[in-house]
């Protein structure tokens, strides 16, 4: 990752989370954020709190979505680019939350229309604004670089490609020695991390009211059940 984002070179970088990202976007003012782009997500949805969302990016004086369909968050946007989807491009891909295998995706058909995919939309802007050089690389070279560290644990790009997916070299069980990436190295219900960085530290549950009340369903029906479907991809969003 830090190969790929060229941590190597001086830059200002400012990182928001996903859980604060538009609260800080609104926040900031040294320098104030008036540009963003968003790549094939919808934070109008899917970030915590919509009426933010909306309030932020309405704000942004250039706002720009990259993606393959006209979400919530691509209404919104000054400028819509049309991207492939992974028929139409060359990747590797992974989820974190269902297995521990990668998978090889070839090009299989050509894209119609105007679509390109993200590698050629990112490396024109780069060439737009005078950093070329730094997305000047083949498809094989950025899998290449993306896949370096696993080389250690006899992982191949050239095999992957041959048999379609391959194994990463990681835990079945994710934190079966039960020591976690926390200050305390514990699992925290009380976020010690969250109290340096001056945030709540502790987990607030609200529960809202319900809708079906009529004077007595409160007390007939005390529970609600609450069903979370996840995005069936990573989705990143990018903010400049």
């Amino acid at each position: 990752m830090d190969r790929l984002a060229l941590r190597e070179k001086q830059a200002e970088i400012r990182t928001f989370t996903r859980m604060n990202q538009m609260e800080k976007t609104l926040e900031v003012n040294d320098p104030p954020i008036k540009f963003a782009i968003v790549s094939r997500g919808n934070p109008v949805t899917q970030l915590p709190n919509t009426n933010v969302t909306l309030e932020a990016f309405n704000r942004i004086d250039t706002f720009v979505v990259i993606d393959q369909y006209m979400t919530d968050t691509a209404e919104l946007a000054d400028y819509f680019l049309p991207t492939t989807t992974v028929f139409e491009e060359e990747d590797i891909y992974y989820a974190s939350m269902y297995h521990s295998f990668a998978n090889y995706g070839p090009k299989l058909v050509e894209a119609p229309g105007e679509a390109k995919s993200d590698l050629w939309i990112w490396t024109e802007l780069a060439k737009g604004l005078g950093f070329g050089e730094f997305f000047n690389y083949t498809i094989d070279e950025w899998l290449e670089m993306g896949t370096q560290s696993l080389t250690v644990d006899g992982w191949s790009l050239e095999e992957l490609k041959e048999v379609g997916f391959a194994k990463l070299s990681i835990a079945d069980v994710p934190w079966a020695d039960k020591k976690f990436q926390t200050p305390s190295g514990k699992y925290e219900f009380y976020s010690l991390k969250a109290e340096m960085e001056g945030d709540d530290p502790e987990v607030n549950l609200v529960l809202p009211t319900s809708k079906e009340d009529t004077g007595t369903g409160v007390e007939k029906y005390p529970y609600h059940y609450y069903l979370s479907i996840h995005y069936d991809q990573i989705t990143p969003s990018t903010i400049l």
